[in-house]
């Protein structure tokens, strides 16, 4: 380091700054450097102190270029700047204390007398009062007189003197500016006169005025400052070399950053208060990913020409001719197949160049790395180059930089030449840039109506005659660190992290409501999104559009967000939006008629629908909006598709083909518009490594498309023959999905439109309501509402909402009636129903929200029915308002009780999955069978070894065989289920040492029987049953399964999965088999090929094992991928809707149908723990509000009339403890147990779930 000259402290550095020579050149390049971390500060305004930040914010503010005429942010200046107006306002309005005194006072201005007045009155002559006071002016008396000798004013007092001086240097060294010269005049003025009677400050602890009150308390931080002021310029002066390579280094980043050559993950960033830092989350070491023009696609075409070899390439919707030339190395032209996948550039004529071949080996990419050097300094790594930076030895009085070898002189610690030794360092890592620039956009016009499209990233808007894409994603990321949860803005991100603990929010997953997160981060998360597009629009009238897809629940969190930050915000359907796109672009085929209809393909997020729209005759509209053609169109409730065709479906196999680490993570935020590249963002999964897609483009398979299709005749069944389909609307603007679906709908001869602009289509309805006025040009059919509540012994629907129309006006409350009478049920303190929307016929969707009804009557002491009020207000906070009326309110004892719409809490719902049975030890067990011991188990199996051999001297008779297999599963299957359950084994220290002698002695005996009666059964069928039951010997051991078994049971597993009767006979043996540990993720990975391609009989048994292997061997559950959970999901939902089918065409439940029912609810038991899940992707799929937890829901809902009767029996293979209430009583336990999980009701907190029984 370079030895410092010395400075006593703040007030002698700035007399210093006029000095001339070295001492002020110093004093003025550390000032310079303070000040520069002080502009980088983002400062809490209660504490002063600055808050954490994100990467690319700091990076912004590296690159701004300071105000010469301002006075210097350092460290002084920032202790002004917090407590400037606290220090205005007690100056003028300081705290007074009442000091309490005896004096002489005139006699009219005594008001209180004390004993001690008396005793004086007492001492004068007189024997009255008036002849004592006789020819006296005054008396002695109490008096009261308020004082500012406060020990807060003390301290105000100390801090301002302090500050004085202070000030006074500051403003010499910093003359011109205004406010601060304003500010020293007024404290001198203070001090000359209040102040002057307040005592001095003596060092004592803080009173609770200074640590509490608002004012005092930044006097008090300002203070405590103060006292570390001198010894901090003391260290900065010591440490000025090392403070500017620390400037140098966060210059080279931003620099860096800025330009789009290296992208670096969001993280917190920390600006010291005292020590001059910038720390980030991860440490001190960097990395970022530099910008590839190279691009990324699989070999579509080859051939051979007259100048040689020559291909195509498909890479998203692109297809690139190459030559084989173009090759980096021309001998891998013959190495290329179709379908290999290459990395190329992208030629300015569209062609391809450099290409190399991707295989598994292809290194990951070349990272930048910028680490620490002791004692002071940094390196930059880029693969094998190493740029070393530290400081030079001075030469000729001059300091200088040694970048590598190459050392560069400076004129000195300015900020001037860490710009031109940073610039230096970009120039010599040669990293490329992107063409285009970052996004600029200015702020629109003010005082215009906006409309945005919320359903993207980086969100699509419309004002006036300008449209475009705002400049900043909504996105934000939460990390968990030791300052506790730090939220990031994310919208200029160039990097993000993916990681376990570092979850993201984007304005789709607030609006949909899909957040795993508790509902206050969703409500934080509005609020910040919204206050950026208030920054960026002003408070104008906004209209956002949103997904029909989304009920009005979900929607609360961004709307009341939105209602925050500006005056007049409306939602509308992005539907609606589409069909006056439609209307409005005089498109051959758009007149319409009364009774016709339009259906609008949309495809956000996770979710695909269809909306029909209809109209309606509305002469009024004719004149005032001609280009209405006199109608009004009415929204009818959405159709969805399955969640296979969504976007983020699509995106995620797209990720996966492209080797993408994270698919399942980034699929949602990957998927959709942003598809094309404009997302720009690099990500960093941890701890996988680095994904960057320039382009991804979904490719929209043939099954899909036929699904879509589906949809859209599903959506058409509703209306009359006589209506007409005047068009299909696209709103998806996706044109390489879109595409194939219009050119399907037009063989089909849909009348097929792709939307041109949504926004626009907002924007001209806009235009067109004013011109109409009150005359509404569309209405809501708003979507069928209801509860469920106890009737007959079984729940039954309750319909809040049914067959309602509103008109979309913002404030106005619009009377919905209810027409049944609502039983409010004795001895609630609080009632929380969930919500389902839709019609029974439709399934329809449950909600994430209950109806929560509480008051300060409950809990009641008798029932009491009441009338329902409920009322619609488009677009506000709350647009349902419910209140339940008694029907006698006098006999009720009150007026009317008020509910409320509350959102589920995920992560109660997380901690009451339905847990598995607690695992017994071996004593447990024992104790368990003291009757019998663990010794039978040898017995059973001698017999049976005997019988079996006596079976085979016999030659196999039928009978003896058939004989042999019921005493097999009688006296083995319970036994041999419970002993090696739960991972147990005869190797575990606490096993007793008499069984385990006795299982390794008879276990080896057994493996050859089991290899003998697996040859026989291949010519002889008869012995397929007998041969299943040896099996099942083998694999119910799992890990205590002879090593000479296990050739003999690969061959049965490969034969049961290839046949289907042997799959049904060998069914539990293969359940058992998944208990295994080191054979679970390759005989899953079997199973679900099987489950995927097999025939539904095939399913139903493969789902029926998963039931019996997910409750015998929980942590199997652990082993499912995303993919393999969510064909597990189909599977079972496609077994109950047949078991429903059945058990609704027999008009009630057999003996077989209620053991398929049992099969069914148990593998939905075992699969909800999923909810649990560390994995957002996995958490999802089963949450409440999720396609799958309707869809079985509403499967459930249509076979409970035919289930719920006395005498129907389910025979549950796992035992638990319901506590059903007794009016359920006609609905089958395990029913209840299903419903209560699926639904997340209140009441699944007293569910224990205390084992698995034998199985039959």
């Amino acid at each position: 380091m370079i030895a410092a000259l010395p400075i006593a402290g703040a007030e002698a550095l700035y007399r210093s700054i006029g000095a001339g020579g070295a001492p002020g050149c110093r004093a003025r390049a550390q000032v310079a450097l303070r000040s520069w971390l002080g502009r980088l500060a983002e400062v809490d305004a209660r504490t002063g102190l600055p808050l954490p930040q994100s990467w690319s914010a700091l990076c912004r503010r590296t690159a701004d270029i300071p105000d010469q005429q301002a006075a210097p942010p350092d460290q002084p200046g920032a202790i002004l700047t917090h407590v400037e107006g606290a220090l205005r306002h007690l100056m003028a309005q300081p705290r007074q204390r009442i000091v309490r005194s005896h004096a002489m006072l005139p006699l009219h201005a005594a008001r209180e007398l004390d004993s001690r007045s008396i005793a004086w009155l007492g001492r004068q002559s007189g024997r009255t009062v008036r002849e004592k006071l006789a020819g006296k002016a005054g008396m002695l008396a109490v008096q009261r007189l308020s004082s500012p000798d406060t020990l807060e004013n003390r301290l105000l007092r100390a801090f301002c003197l302090r500050l004085e001086h202070l000030l006074s240097a500051r403003c010499a060294a910093f003359p011109g500016n205004a406010a601060e010269e304003e500010l020293l005049a007024d404290l001198r003025h203070w001090l000359r006169d209040v102040a002057e009677a307040i005592g001095d400050w003596s060092h004592v602890p803080p009173n609770n005025v200074l640590l509490q009150d608002r004012h005092y308390r930044k006097v008090w931080d300002g203070w405590m400052r103060l006292q570390h002021l001198d010894a901090q310029v003391l260290r900065d002066g010591d440490q000025l070399d090392a403070n500017w390579l620390t400037v140098l280094r966060w210059k080279l980043v931003g620099r860096l950053h800025l330009s789009g050559q290296v992208s670096f993950p969001e993280q917190p960033c920390y600006l010291g208060s005292e020590a001059f830092s910038i720390d980030v989350e991860r440490g001190p070491v960097l990395v970022g990913l530099p910008f590839d023009a190279r691009e990324s696609g699989l070999v579509d075409h080859l051939g051979e020409g007259e100048k040689g070899g020559y291909g195509f390439i498909r890479s998203g919707a692109a297809r690139l001719y190459f030559h084989h030339r173009a090759m980096r190395d021309t001998g891998d032209f013959q190495k290329l197949r179709r379908g290999t996948r290459v990395q190329f550039i992208l030629r300015p004529d569209g062609k391809a160049r450099a290409i190399e071949i991707l295989d598994e080996r292809h290194e990951g990419p070349c990272l930048l790395v910028l680490r620490p050097l002791e004692p002071v300094g940094f390196e930059l790594v880029l693969g094998e180059q190493a740029i070393a930076v530290r400081l030079a030895a001075p030469q000729s009085g001059k300091p200088g930089v040694l970048v590598g070898a190459e050392t560069v002189g400076i004129s000195g610690f300015t900020l001037e030449e860490a710009d031109r030794i940073a610039e230096r360092l970009c120039v010599r890592l040669q990293l490329p840039a992107p063409a285009s620039a970052p996004c600029t956009v200015s702020r629109p016009a003010p005082n215009i109506p906006a409309v945005v499209d919320l359903t993207g990233l980086r969100p699509a808007y419309a004002t006036g005659a300008r449209a475009g894409e705002l400049p900043f994603r909504l996105l934000r990321q939460y990390w968990d660190t030791a300052q506790g949860e730090v939220a990031l803005d994310l919208g200029e991100a160039s990097a993000v992290t993916v990681r376990a603990r570092t979850p993201l929010l984007s304005m789709t997953d607030v609006i949909q409501g899909r957040d795993t997160a508790d509902v206050g981060r969703r409500d934080e998360a509005a609020l910040a999104f919204a206050s950026r597009l208030a920054e960026f629009f002003g408070d104008v009238p906004l209209t956002y559009l949103t997904p029909d897809s989304i009920d009005d629940f979900a929607l609360g969190a961004a709307r009341r967000g939105l209602n925050n930050s500006f005056t007049r915000a409306e939602p509308l359907p992005r539907s609606v939006a589409a069909l006056f796109d439609w209307l409005s672009s005089g498109s051959e085929g758009s007149s319409v008629n009364p009774g016709d209809y339009v259906l609008v393909l949309d495809n956000v997020g996770d979710a695909v629908t269809v909306t029909p729209l209809q109209a309606h005759a509305a002469p009024a509209l004719e004149a005032s909006v001609p280009e209405a053609q006199g109608m009004a169109w009415e929204k009818r409730p959405v159709t969805e598709a399955g969640a296979e065709a969504s976007l983020e479906a699509l995106a995620v196999a797209m990720l996966r083909r492209q080797r993408c680490p994270a698919a399942d993570e980034l699929g949602a935020w990957m998927g959709g518009r942003e598809s094309d590249g404009s997302l720009g963002l690099a990500w960093e999964v941890e701890p996988k490594g680095w994904f960057n897609a320039h382009h991804i483009a979904p490719a929209l398979p043939a099954g899909v498309q036929q699904a879509l299709l589906d949809v859209l005749k599903r959506a058409k069944d509703p209306f009359k023959r006589g209506n007409r389909c005047v068009a299909v609307l696209l709103a998806c603007g996706d044109e390489s999905l879109m595409r194939p679906v219009a050119e399907a709908l037009a063989k089909a001869e849909w009348p097929t439109w792709p939307t041109r602009s949504l926004v626009g289509g907002a924007a001209q309805l806009l235009d067109w309501q004013e011109r109409a006025g009150a005359e509404a040009l569309w209405y809501e059919r708003l979507p069928d509402l209801s509860i469920r509540i106890p009737e007959d012994g079984r729940y039954r629907r309750f319909d809040l909402v049914r067959d309602s129309r509103i008109e979309p006006r913002r404030g106005i409350a619009q009377v919905i009636p209810v027409d049944e009478v609502f039983t409010l049920p004795a001895g609630h303190n609080v009632l929380q129903l969930p919500l389902r929307q839709g019609s029974l016929s439709e399934s329809g969707k449950v909600l994430s929200y209950r109806l929560r009804i509480t008051s300060p009557v409950f809990p009641l002491e008798h029932d009491v029915p009441a009338r329902l009020h409920l009322s619609f207000s488009y677009g506000s906070n709350d647009p349902y308002v419910l209140s339940f009326i008694p029907c006698d309110s006098g006999k009720a004892g009150f007026a009317s009780v008020r509910a409320s719409w509350v959102a589920a809490d995920a992560h109660e719902l997380a901690a009451h999955v339905p847990a598995p049975p607690p695992v017994r030890t071996w004593a447990e067990l024992q104790q368990q069978w003291k009757s019998l011991g663990l010794a039978v188990l040898d017995q059973r199996l001698s017999a049976v070894y005997h019988a079996f051999v006596r079976v085979r001297a016999q030659g196999y008779q039928k009978d003896e065989v058939k004989r042999l297999v019921t005493r097999m599963r009688r006296d083995l299957r319970g036994l041999m289920l419970d002993i090696w359950s739960d991972r147990r084994s005869i190797d575990d220290p606490d096993c007793p040492a008499a069984f385990s002698h006795a299982m390794r002695s008879c276990i080896p005996v057994l493996a050859p029987l089991n290899d003998e009666i697996w040859l026989e059964c291949v010519a002889r069928e008869e012995l397929r049953e007998l041969a299943a039951e040896f099996m099942f010997l083998m694999c119910s051991l799992r890990a205590d399964m002879p090593p000479e078994a296990e050739a003999t049971v690969r061959k049965q597993v490969e034969r049961s999965l290839q046949d289907k009767q042997m799959l049904g006979r060998t069914r539990l043996s293969l359940a058992c088999l998944l208990g295994h540990p080191d054979k679970q993720p390759e005989l899953l990975g079997q199973i679900m090929t099987v489950l995927e391609v097999g025939e539904s009989a095939t399913q139903a048994v493969v789902v029926d094992m998963l039931g019996v292997a997910l409750w015998r061997n929980p942590e199997l559950l652990e082993v499912f991928d995303a993919d393999q959970l969510r064909l597990t999901i189909a599977a079972l939902g496609r077994r109950l809707h047949m078991v429903g089918h059945k058990i609704g065409a027999r008009g009630g439940v057999s003996v077989d149908l209620g053991n398929e029912l049992r099969d069914c609810l148990e593998v939905l038991l075992a699969l909800l723990r999923t909810r649990a899940s560390a994995q957002t992707a996995i958490a999802r799929m089963l949450a409440v509000g999720a396609p799958a937890v309707s869809e079985l829901a509403g499967v459930l809902e249509r076979m409970e009339p035919y289930v719920c009767q006395p005498d129907t029996r389910l025979r549950p293979r796992i035992a638990f403890e319901s506590h059903k209430p007794a009016m359920l009583d006609a609905t089958p336990d395990l029913l209840y147990l299903a419903n209560l999980y699926l639904l997340g009701e209140s009441g699944i907190g007293q569910i224990r779930i205390t084992g698995v029984v034998d199985e039959d």
